[in-house]
């Protein structure tokens, strides 16, 4: 699909050659003035795909090859890419068939295929999870050739001290600062907030007060990181296990929950903020409130700024409104409909004999008043006076809305 913003602007690209009746298009990112994205070929196999936003300028550079989590980084692009019947392992891109490889026979990787995943530029690198020579999830670091991608702290992450060797899963990194904070498992199997410059000796886990002993991210599908006002709001399980919001400037002294929030649930499964969503200064999110529905939030990085949207004519029956896949936009506010902006119809006159235009302002369908919106010596000759407004742009967020039938995400 493709838009302008607008419902008459927005219409599905057709005809595209080569293509799929489901393109199923995912992974788009903007690169070179163009869009590549992963798609589907008429032939049933998935393929890279690049288009300039139309019908005819879009096209399959890279067939049989499953593209997805497209990041770019230094004039090229890095993703993950599975051919045909192969493994899954770090490919690069330039926007064409012939400058598109993939990094193959890397030092350590796993030979069933490095699968990276969660790519991050970092410092002129990018971080990402991959599976080593051991079969671990391993925080890899790569500047986009074979002999610069490598493990950070060797096999099985051993050289990264409390990392847990058999699978420290290093996920949602988020860059923070000169820093990279991420979900990451211990030596204990606790599943923890980390930190990294991108070297061994600069990974390592934020002990944290009142966080849960099973880990802060121990029955948390995703910590959903936001960088907002100069630090880091994140989902996370409290001592007794309740998942809250919670806020970190990097440190482990400086990371705390968000305690005492008015309205919030405090049974099982706690507020369970998820969706975290910068929009206007503050953060949009889904949370449950004290009567165990789901609502939608918003907060500015403080308990006391944190509360529910009072949001007329939402469902209030089981499990409550449930708004997701948050999305911040601008869309073109249609003009008031009459001359003097009040949002009433109003009625334009014209003396065909003097040339004198008067306004009559109507309101609730009754005549208020006339005004004069022409000089009286305007000459007849002149055609009738048109006036318009112009449209102002609102900043608005959508939703999804989650039918009520289904229930927590955990």
């Amino acid at each position: 699909m493709v838009t302008n913003g607008t419902p008459p602007g927005t219409h599905e690209l057709t005809g595209i050659g080569g293509a799929a009746s489901n393109l199923n298009p995912g992974s788009i990112l903007a690169f070179n003035g163009e869009l590549l994205f992963g798609g589907s070929d008429s032939s049933g196999n998935s393929g890279l795909w690049v288009s300039n936003g139309t019908a005819a300028g879009t096209s399959e550079i890279s067939r049989k090859l499953d593209a997805g989590d497209l990041t770019a980084f230094n004039g090229e692009v890095l993703f993950e890419g599975t051919p045909l019947n192969g493994n899954t392992g770090l490919w690069v891109t330039n926007g064409s068939g012939a400058g598109t490889s993939e990094l193959a026979s890397i030092s350590g990787a796993n030979s069933g295929g490095l699968n990276p995943s969660y790519l991050t530029v970092f410092n002129n690198e990018v971080l990402f999870q991959g599976f080593d020579s051991t079969g671990n999830e391993a925080l890899w670091v790569t500047n986009g050739t074979v002999a610069g991608t490598s493990e950070v702290g060797g096999p099985g992450s051993s050289g990264i001290i409390g990392a847990f060797r058999f699978g420290f899963v290093p996920s949602y990194m988020t860059v923070f600062n000169s820093e990279v904070l991420f979900y990451g498992v211990d030596t204990s199997g606790a599943a923890g907030l980390w930190v990294t410059n991108g070297l061994a000796a600069g990974t390592h886990e934020l002990s944290i007060s009142g966080a849960n002993a099973g880990g802060i991210f121990g029955n948390t599908k995703g910590p959903a990181f936001t960088v907002f006002n100069g630090e880091v709001l994140f989902a996370g399980d409290d001592a007794s296990g309740n998942n809250g919001l919670w806020v970190t400037n990097g440190t482990s002294g400086g990371t705390s929950a968000l305690t005492g929030i008015a309205g919030a649930y405090t049974g099982a499964a706690g507020l369970d903020p998820v969706q975290l969503t910068l929009f206007n200064g503050e953060v949009l999110f889904r949370g449950r409130d004290t009567s165990g529905n789901y609502g939608l939030w918003e907060t500015n990085g403080t308990a006391a700024g944190t509360s529910e949207l009072g949001v007329g004519g939402t469902f209030t029956g089981t499990n409550g409104f449930q708004p997701n896949n948050f999305a911040a936009v601008k869309f073109v506010v249609p003009p008031p409909d009459n001359f003097n902006s009040n949002n009433t119809s109003d009625i334009l006159f014209r003396n065909s004999s003097s040339g004198d235009t008067w306004l009559e302002v109507m309101s609730n369908g009754a005549a208020t008043g006339w005004a004069r919106s022409e000089a009286p010596t305007r000459p007849t000759a002149w055609p009738a006076p048109a006036i318009s407004t112009g449209p102002a742009r609102r900043t608005s967020c959508f939703a999804t809305i989650r039918p009520a039938t289904l229930g927590s995400r955990r």
